[in-house]
């Protein structure tokens, strides 16, 4: 299994603001990409490709599709 480092950067406190939490994930040396969390949603920015965003709601839907519930 790949070993991943995933960071923390720009963290809030507490409760989201209007800042994102932003996590940067690295495989070994390689960056993979950055996951922001906000209050709207979720949105993946793989390393230069195209970024992709799901509301609370829609990634709700997507993991109860994928596992079940």
């Amino acid at each position: 299994m790949a070993q991943h480092t995933v960071k923390l950067t720009n963290m809030p406190e507490l409760e989201l603001g209007s800042s994102d939490v932003r996590f940067e994930i690295e495989d070994g040396s390689a960056k993979i990409g950055t996951l922001l969390v906000s209050k709207g949603g979720i949105e993946w920015r793989p390393y230069k490709k195209q970024k992709r965003h799901l509301s609370w709601e829609k990634f709700d839907q997507i993991i109860r599709d994928h596992w079940g519930d």
